[in-house]
């Protein structure tokens, strides 16, 4: 299934749904200001991060294993993992990457 909207949720701090098949796109979490640890890894999510993720601090973002595409938005997390999913450049300075030829495959960093 699919992410459902959280917007009558504004309290949550934590979205923890790794591993559970999810498809879809990542909804815009946006009206989630206490959000800070986010966790969709291995799932078959798609199509390219939602720019509110570049506007906002989180400690952990964890999109791995997932069909995402795109420019990844400018980031201001503590730990960050993206691998496996195919970003373009540019990608946030200070990353490790498998790029190839700026295709990057997925980075990981940390702030």
């Amino acid at each position: 299934g699919e992410i459902p909207e959280w917007n009558s949720f504004p309290a949550l701090d934590t979205l923890l749904l790794g591993s559970n098949s999810l498809t879809g796109t990542l909804p815009k979490l946006s009206s989630l200001p206490h959000l800070n640890y986010i966790n969709v890894n291995e799932n078959l999510l798609e199509g390219t991060i939602p720019c509110f993720l570049g506007r906002r601090d989180f400690d952990v973002l964890f999109l791995e294993e997932n069909n995402f595409c795109g420019t990844f938005p400018p980031f201001h997390g503590t730990y960050t993992y993206a691998t496996g999913n195919t970003f373009i450049c540019p990608i946030p300075e200070g990353s490790c990457t498998e790029c190839d030829s700026c295709g990057v495959r997925g980075f990981c960093f940390q702030t």
